[in-house]
């Protein structure tokens, strides 16, 4: 090999190296493990001087302001079931909507503590089973409900992964690398952060190209309604008061012309199996079906797919809100909650 090859070899591997320790910094920075710098659990506000006085602690499994177990008679207490919406480890606590609706509720009069219970990539059941674990403890008063993104991946794979366009040869899921032994080299390319960039990217684009799936059809349907059924008998059986609420995004059917690029890649990152049409379909279904379910078993529904969806200075990404966002659907929680007649703020 010539001096010449080599000058050049070595200008791609300078290059490429440069590429992923910026990139590990950058993801670093935002709380991701990375393969030089380590594991690092999401914390982007501790040098914040009010971050001490927030969740989750080993004694305290909440992203909120930290209270006692014991609650005080009078103190009416809120629980948020959710995953990533809530929880936003990109924002400072200050600043999510659990946080937001409970300084509302106590400048309305109502001794309010609210315990975010969302943790990312949570779905429905699994926040029926932490507040089958936590609620005795941390005895809720109301228990609201706003779950939707994570539950449609869950249901895209479940349901639409076995298809044969889905699968491989042989039965495995596409993707799931299953029964395959990775070299050393192999783990190390796999484990860099620019290796997961392009995989990501790339697994977006040619989504963008494949034959989706427009819905989930009933069967979908019908497994999200039972999802929410046993969430709200979840709720009574402990106790509490369930509130659901209908999901909001940042896009919806009028924009399917002129989807963002970034926003359908995105979107495309995670579920590679239902196209933008059928995102947006099920979304509606969805919202329609905890409208429904609320209207048989008595439950109060409030509607932010109405106050927040379409909004674009709400969201960051299809489905995650900025601090604008989270601002506006505490202002909606909490109107909605302290409405007259409404029997979810006093006991």
């Amino acid at each position: 090999m010539t001096f010449k090859y080599l000058r050049i070899f070595g200008f791609i591997v300078v290059y490429v190296t440069s590429m992923e320790i910026a990139l590990e910094v950058h993801a670093h920075m935002r709380g991701w493990d990375t393969l030089l710098l380590g594991t690092n659990k999401p914390t982007p506000f501790t040098s914040n001087p009010r971050a001490a006085s927030y969740g989750p602690t080993p004694e305290f499994p909440f992203r909120s302001r930290i209270v006692s177990s014991d609650k005080p008679v009078g103190t009416f207490r809120y629980w948020i079931a959710s995953s990533s919406h809530a929880e936003d480890q990109y924002v400072n606590p200050a600043e999510i909507f659990p946080t937001v609706l409970e300084s509302l509720l106590q400048d309305r009069g109502v001794n309010a503590t609210v315990l975010n219970a969302g943790v990312a990539g949570t779905g429905i059941g699994g926040n029926v089973e932490h507040l089958h674990s936590l609620a005795p403890k941390w005895k809720p008063d109301v228990v609201i409900l706003y779950q939707m993104s994570l539950t449609i991946t869950q249901l895209s794979k479940r349901l639409l992964g076995s298809k044969g366009m889905y699968r491989k040869k042989g039965g495995e899921p596409e993707g799931s690398g299953a029964g395959l032994s990775l070299n050393w080299g192999q783990r190390i390319i796999e484990a860099t952060t620019l290796y997961a960039k392009l995989k990501g990217h790339i697994t977006a684009s040619l989504g963008t190209m494949r034959v989706l799936s427009n819905g989930l059809g009933q069967e979908g349907e019908s497994a999200f309604e039972r999802e929410v059924l046993e969430f709200v008998r979840a709720v009574r059986a402990e106790g509490a008061i369930p509130v659901l609420c209908t999901f909001a995004t940042s896009h919806s059917r009028k924009d399917l012309p002129h989807f963002p690029y970034d926003v359908v890649t995105g979107i495309f990152q995670y579920n590679s199996y239902l196209s933008l049409e059928g995102w947006v379909t099920t979304i509606e279904r969805f919202n329609d079906i905890i409208r429904q379910v609320g209207a048989r078993e008595g439950v109060l529904v409030i509607d932010l797919e109405l106050d927040i969806a379409g909004h674009t200075e709400y969201f960051r990404d299809f489905v995650h809100f900025t601090p604008k966002g989270h601002a506006a659907v505490a202002a909606v929680l909490a109107h909605r909650l302290l409405e007259p007649g409404v029997e979810v703020a006093v006991r």
